[in-house]
């Protein structure tokens, strides 16, 4: 999953989405089977991203928010 030049995210059938709760999600690589994760849990704008063992944290849960063009955000 990556962000495209507008803002909003797409994706591939190389991701898999986990409905955590009401618009918070888990992103899982179909490869390594890892989530979307933020080190440490920073909250902060352009903190860091890795794939990581599946853990159940909030530094694994992502807000996605559908945009009228049909992409993420």
């Amino acid at each position: 999953v990556y962000d495209s030049s507008d803002g909003g995210i797409t994706g591939s059938a190389a991701e898999a989405l986990e409905i955590v709760s009401d618009g918070v999600y888990h992103l899982t690589a179909e490869h390594s089977r890892m989530n979307l994760d933020v080190p440490g849990g920073a909250a902060t704008a352009g903190a860091g991203l890795q794939q990581w063992t599946p853990n159940g944290s909030v530094a694994q849960q992502f807000i996605m928010r559908a945009m009228p063009n049909g992409r993420w955000k």
